[in-house]
């Protein structure tokens, strides 16, 4: 779940989760009203995602409602909440997903 304004300098976070070792991913971008060229440049990324990365837009509201929209659109299990600057490591997702109780890595 990464919420996105005006973060076209950024895909860092995006690309980080396409790199992660675990397969079972729902990826979740919410455009918050972004007035630069952040949504093309999720929606060149969204290409690229083999249908993993969905964009969800709304008006300029903030990070919380961002992250609140992502929440509410995200199909997994668990979340993991990040910032358009952020990076996993790409095994980051699979060693927590097995440290979790009654968890699997994939």
């Amino acid at each position: 779940m990464i919420p996105c304004y005006n973060v076209q300098a950024h895909g860092v976070a995006v690309r980080s989760v396409f790199a992660q070792t675990h397969a079972d991913l729902d990826i979740v971008a919410v455009d918050d009203g972004s007035t630069d060229g952040t949504r093309a440049i999720l929606q060149r990324l969204v290409t690229e995602s083999s249908g993993r990365l969905r964009v969800i837009s709304q008006a300029n509201a903030g990070a919380c409602a961002a992250r609140n929209a992502g929440v509410a659109a995200t199909r997994g299990e668990w979340i993991q909440f990040l910032d358009a600057d952020d990076e996993l490591l790409p095994d980051k997702i699979e060693r927590q997903v097995g440290l979790a109780p009654g968890g699997a890595s994939s």
